[in-house]
């Protein structure tokens, strides 16, 4: 689904789903329902019908296409910005780890790449001093003096964040306007 249906709606569509499946007629009563509408959604692997939750399938597709989106960003459809909850969001980004490799698929603020852990988690003060916030870790190794990454609306003691948990042994460069 492309838009997010509210629960009511949902609801229709089920209905109808259980006439037809029950009685092949848009409307049925609760005597003509010979299973329980929780057990004919869940898989035939757990005594269902395998007959898909609508919800379920939503928040399914829309977490595919973030996954692929991430890892197939050649594919001629990435490039649409397709609508996607919040929660639907965080449940992807909890649910993934992001291995850095070159960094060129991995965004500096919103992937897991640090210890299973955001950036923007662990310093979330940082975050909000930064202007560009859409960034891949590639782009911030690779930056240099005369494009600056930072700038600094605030005392200089929000950068004690940054240099906190930011690794020693790896290189890149920032500079602070003041």
């Amino acid at each position: 689904m492309v838009i997010d249906l509210p629960q009511w709606a949902l609801n229709e569509l089920d209905k109808l789903r259980r006439g037809y499946l029950w009685r092949g007629r848009k409307e049925v009563r609760g005597e003509h329902c010979l299973v329980a509408w929780g057990k004919v959604t869940r898989p035939t692997e757990l005594r269902g019908l395998g007959i898909s939750d609508i919800k379920n399938l939503s928040w399914a597709l829309r977490v595919r296409w973030l996954w692929l989106h991430k890892t197939d960003p050649h594919r001629p459809w990435s490039m649409f910005q397709i609508q996607v909850p919040e929660q639907v969001r965080s449940f992807f980004s909890t649910a993934m780890a992001s291995e850095v490799g070159d960094g060129t698929h991995t965004l500096f603020w919103e992937d897991r790449w640090l210890h299973g852990q955001r950036v923007i988690d662990i310093a979330p003060r940082l975050h909000a001093v930064v202007d560009r916030k859409v960034v891949k870790k590639h782009t911030v190794r690779k930056r240099s003096l005369s494009t600056c990454g930072f700038r600094m609306h605030g005392q200089l003691t929000q950068l004690g964040h940054w240099v906190s948990f930011y690794p020693l042994g790896q290189v890149a460069v920032f500079c602070v306007a003041a």
